[in-house]
């Protein structure tokens, strides 16, 4: 229980810490790790923790899509992203598919990786910000004090 209280800890230090570049990232390593306990929770016919972990990977899909900027060219697509992988969720929960959650799990990991480069491309144009609200990702708008008091 230490661990998981360390783990948690230091992804709350993390969020607080964020640019919002690195706070999508960082939803998006959640999710992953959602999905990849929900197959584990699939493979061990433990359906308690799947319908625990399907329930915070519907929580995290809710803030990523809470922070979209639908003014934005294109985050219409980053949105019916999100609204696919809900259904996806649910689907391979209902059907007990392990299969559905672990092709999920690539797609999170794509778009995180995704994520990743346009923050490193940032990072090496910019000065590092000060705040996290000070930093503007086409498709997303976060409020610094939503950020803060959000917790995985």
């Amino acid at each position: 229980m230490t661990t998981h209280r360390n783990q948690l800890a230091y992804q709350e230090s993390v969020v607080r810490n964020a640019s919002l570049g690195e706070l999508i990232i960082t939803l998006h390593d959640i999710l992953a790790r959602d999905l990849h306990a929900g197959i584990g929770a699939i493979e061990s016919k433990d359906a308690q923790t799947l319908a625990a972990k399907t329930k915070h990977g519907f929580l995290v899909l809710a803030r990523l899509e809470g922070s979209i900027n639908t003014d934005i060219e294109g985050a219409e697509k980053i949105a019916r992203f999100y609204v696919m992988m809900r259904e996806q969720m649910l689907k391979g929960q209902v059907r007990r598919d392990s299969a559905i959650l672990r092709q999920l799990a690539g797609f999170v990991t794509d778009m995180r990786e995704a994520w990743a480069e346009v923050q490193g491309r940032e990072e090496s144009v910019k000065p590092a910000p000060e705040s996290f609200a000070q930093v503007h990702h086409p498709g997303y708008e976060v409020a610094e004090a939503a950020a803060a008091s959000w917790k995985a």
